[in-house]
């Protein structure tokens, strides 16, 4: 779930119980930057997760979460 589009589309798709695919773009977009405002877990050896490149574009890291948090992110 650290993936920005991973994220959304589970939102859009599951939530909220029971009324599943009524949040806008919109409202998706608030929650998800709500939530990856806050810290993550940082695992050993998170820098090789991807040894053969094709890194997601998504992954929000430690500079966007804080970039998120003032506004600035685009």
């Amino acid at each position: 779930m650290g993936h920005l589009t991973k994220m959304a589309g589970y939102l859009q798709n599951n939530m909220p119980i029971g009324a599943e695919y009524e949040l806008t773009d919109q409202e998706t977009a608030d929650i998800v930057a709500f939530l990856l405002t806050h810290e993550r877990p940082e695992w050993k050896d998170h820098d090789d997760d991807f040894p053969h490149g094709n890194r997601p574009t998504d992954i929000i890291t430690k500079d966007q979460r804080e970039k998120i948090r003032l506004g600035e992110f685009d």
